[in-house]
């Protein structure tokens, strides 16, 4: 069931987020800190204060970000299967 986001769980755990210009995807509340190596943040040149910085952050087959504009809903990610094919 759909909730609003100021529910959403804020320890990086993965969610279905939803906003209505972006429709479905899988994120989570994180800094960019949490998620990238020591290169790619002195690659980025990022400063101290935006690397720490958290907000929702997005993941997709090729890239991912943070959201320009939070989600306005969420949902926990299904289980995955138990049985076998």
């Amino acid at each position: 069931m759909w909730q609003t986001i100021d529910s959403a769980p804020m320890n990086g755990d993965e969610v279905l987020l939803y906003r209505e210009d972006a429709g479905l995807f899988i994120g989570r509340w994180t800094a960019p800190i949490d998620f990238l190596s020591d290169r790619e943040l002195e690659v980025s040149a990022l400063t101290e204060d935006a690397a720490n910085e958290s907000g929702w952050f997005y993941a997709d087959f090729v890239h991912g970000g943070r959201c320009d504009e939070p989600p306005t809903h969420w949902m926990p990610l299904p289980s995955p299967p138990t049985n076998q094919l």
